[in-house]
This record gives C-alpha cells, structure tokens and sequence, in this order.
C-alpha cells in the first residue's frame, strides 16, 4: 500500500514540475543586397570584435523603454558567441562590398595581410520594440601596424518587438558599417 502511495505521489509531483519552453536562437547574417565597390586587391584581415561586458553574453540584451534597465532572455539567445558572430558577418558584408580584394577573419598571426581592421562596438542593443542601435570605433591599419584611417559610425533602425526582426535590422547596421568602412579603403 506504502508503495501505491509513493507511485501515485510521484506522479503527481512530476505534473506539478512540468517543462519550460526551448529557447530560440537567431544568427547575424551578411546581407546579399549591398553593391560592389570597385577597388584595388588588398589582403583585408577583420579582427575580433571587441564588445561591452554586458552584451557578452549568449543572450540578446534589450533596453527596457528609454532608460537605464536592460532585459537579458533567457529564452532567445545568439547562435554563437556575439563578437565572433559580427566579424564574421562584417567579413562577408565587406567581401561583397570589395569583390577584389581578399578579405577574412584575422585567426593567424602569420595570415599575410597588408590591410587590417579593427572594431570596438560601444553599443550594440536596441529599446525594447522601438530602435536598434550600432555604435562603433574602427580602424584600418596597414601590415606594419600604423593607423591608415579611423573613424566612429553610429547608426539606428526602426525595430519591432520580435527578435527575429531585431537580429534582421542588426545584421543590417552592420552592413551599413561595412559599407562605410568598404569606402574609406577603396
């Protein structure tokens, strides 16, 4: 009887439990519709992305309305860690954007490159429902290390309250950083 009891205590404390919802992850992906910018060859190497504290992490942060609180889900993470996910998403943008040139991710430090690009985001997040935001210091260096050029971009969209729309304008800004950037080597 004891056993009963315990078997049908169990099953009814394993209900109570229940199981919480799978998260969902989205990606930044280059965009196809940026148009070519004719320039010279250059071996381009894009460095690691370097990011505030509070956006690395796996999950997407949200300004709360206009003020200083942030919203970290739980349940709507990013595919890969952030920075990496950017310089490889600035690299395909900027491949597009240079057709000549040869352009990748700087992982080796013996890769030959004579071009070398540098991005330090300030703000990558958006107000919750209403805009995005991309704010970001880069340089262009030659293989030497000396600073070629430098610049700061900042850029905003309109965005909707779902994350898939927010990973789809933030890819965007990127691209448009890209885009300055692409300009500015040619």
């Amino acid at each position: 009887m004891k056993k009963i009891i315990f078997l049908i205590l169990c099953i009814f404390l394993s209900g109570c439990f229940g199981t919480s919802k799978p998260a969902d992850f989205y990606v930044l992906q280059p965009q196809t519709r940026l148009s070519p910018i004719q320039t010279t060859h250059f071996n381009i190497g894009v460095e690691a992305v370097e990011l505030p504290t509070y956006l690395d992490r796996p999950q997407i942060v949200w300004q709360k309305d206009d003020s200083s609180e942030l919203k970290v889900s739980e349940l709507n993470r990013w595919g890969e860690p952030l920075s990496e996910m950017i310089q490889r998403t600035l690299t395909g943008d900027l491949a597009r954007l240079l057709p000549n040139a040869f352009i990748k991710p700087k992982t080796f430090s013996r890769d030959g490159f004579n071009r070398i690009i540098l991005v330090e985001i300030d703000r990558f997040d958006a107000i919750e429902g209403k805009e995005a935001f991309l704010s970001a210091w880069w340089s262009v260096s030659n293989a030497e290390g000396a600073t070629l050029m430098q610049d700061k971009t900042v850029l905003s969209a309109p965005t909707t309250g779902t994350y898939e729309n927010y990973a789809r304008v933030q890819s965007d800004l990127i691209a448009q950083l890209a885009e300055q950037i692409a300009k500015k080597i040619k």
